[in-house]
């Protein structure tokens, strides 16, 4: 039986441990609950989209900690928009089917729900996606989609402000 020593694992360690480990779940379960096979965590950092976590199940070829130009991601307009995305089938949507990351990763539907931090800062978004069209995702799954993006903010600021009560107790 182990004992269990608080002072090994830092503050930081476990906020960071815990905010894996929550992401993680909480793109299988968005997996699960659209039926679509991708899902990922991204940050907009400056003008780049950013896979923070990634749960693909397709091998769409996107993995964590890649990037490329927030402009060709379909989430572009999220900056402006601040509202979720919803496009059942992009071949379809004359709006979305030249968008350059849909033809590059090979697919046809996509949700992307903004996620904020500190009540109101947008970090990114919860990017679902799938090469088949899907075209019945419920009012009830995009809220729940929407549930799932306010609790990875609260994650995320929640380290965000232990990171700094960490910093503030170590001057």
């Amino acid at each position: 039986m182990g004992i269990e020593q608080d002072n090994l694992i830092s503050r930081e360690e476990r906020n960071a441990i815990a905010e894996i480990e929550a992401t993680t779940e909480i793109l299988r379960l968005v997996v699960r609950l659209t039926g679509m096979r991708f899902a990922a965590i991204a940050k907009f950092a400056d003008d780049d989209w950013v896979a923070c976590s990634v749960n693909d199940q397709i091998s769409l070829g996107i993995r964590t900690g890649e990037s490329f130009p927030l402009e060709q991601s379909m989430c572009s307009n999220m900056i402006e928009e601040r509202k979720t995305l919803y496009v059942p089938s992009i071949s379809r949507d004359e709006r979305y089917r030249s968008n350059i990351a849909a033809q590059r990763y090979g697919f046809d539907s996509c949700i992307s729900v903004p996620i904020f931090v500190n009540s109101n800062e947008l970090f990114g978004a919860l990017c679902v996606l799938d090469p088949s069209a899907q075209l019945d995702q419920s009012t009830e799954t995009l809220e729940a989609l929407q549930i799932f993006c306010n609790l990875i903010g609260r994650i995320f600021s929640w380290h965000k402000e232990g990171v700094g009560a960490e910093a503030a107790l170590a001057q």
